[in-house]
């Protein structure tokens, strides 16, 4: 088994300085500015999906002529929200506390997190805990809430790098 993955480095690593040489530099960093090129305008694509999808999902107000809220509507999953423009402070610094304790510091996704819950997957265990409060949002959004897949977990964590 050690010598198949030394074997393994050893041709990957010949790929890589083939690659990178200078005979094929042109071509190696044309190919990876294609894949970012893509990467990125799928990105900002799907970051345009879940704003409408988030937007969607505000009830419809009936209002008086002064602005003042009559009643709410259903939106289209049969929920009621309303949004506001201010959120007190102490609530955000609970939400962030109980939900994603570094969700200023990571990218939409908690790194470590996810390759906890990854590796407990792989050794049989329950995984729990990795997602961050930008994938919950995104599950909520494409209407995975009940539904736990590695395609779905996929999908929310590419959504919660566009957004």
């Amino acid at each position: 088994m050690r010598k198949d993955l030394h074997h393994a480095y050893l041709s990957i690593r010949n790929r890589l300085r083939t690659a990178f040489d200078a005979k094929h530099r042109k071509y190696t960093f044309t190919g990876i500015g294609v894949v970012a090129v893509i990467f990125f305008s799928s990105l900002w694509g799907t970051n345009a999906y879940l704003i409408q999808q988030y937007k969607s999902l505000e009830s419809p107000a009936i209002e008086d002529r002064n602005g003042t809220v009559l009643t709410l509507e259903p939106n289209q999953k049969q929920e009621y929200g309303r949004y506001v423009d201010t959120f007190p402070n102490r609530v955000k610094q609970l939400l962030v506390e109980k939900e994603d304790r570094f969700f200023y510091w990571h990218p939409g996704i908690n790194p470590v997190s996810t390759l906890r819950a990854t590796g407990r997957y792989l050794i049989g265990q329950r995984p729990g805990g990795a997602s961050t409060i930008t994938q919950q949002l995104v599950k909520n959004l494409l209407g995975n809430e009940q539904s736990r897949s590695f395609l779905n977990k996929a999908l929310e964590t590419f959504g919660a790098f566009s957004l």
